[in-house]
């Protein structure tokens, strides 16, 4: 978790994937070449009543080999989810 915020009544949490870098999924290649980090609203949810507006800061990574045709990728996110 990156930030937890208060947003009028309820809160925003902003999340990032905790990997540094991922393989390019035409060529293999690993990079950790940051292209972009859009940030993308998931989901509202209710933690003890309040909203909470759950936010992921995604990456987009460069390929590093020239000769790939897949110039940008998102790496795989994964996600683990604990409820009571």
């Amino acid at each position: 978790m990156l930030s937890a915020e208060r947003a009028g009544a309820g809160r925003t949490v902003l999340v990032e994937p905790v990997e540094r870098e991922g393989a390019c999924p035409d060529c293999g290649v690993l990079s950790s070449r940051i292209q972009a980090r859009p940030v993308h609203r998931v989901r509202d949810v209710q933690c003890g009543g309040t909203p909470v507006e759950v936010r992921v800061r995604k990456r987009r990574l460069v390929c590093l080999e020239p000769q790939c045709p897949q110039r940008s990728f998102r790496p795989p996110m994964r996600f683990r989810c604990v409820r009571d």
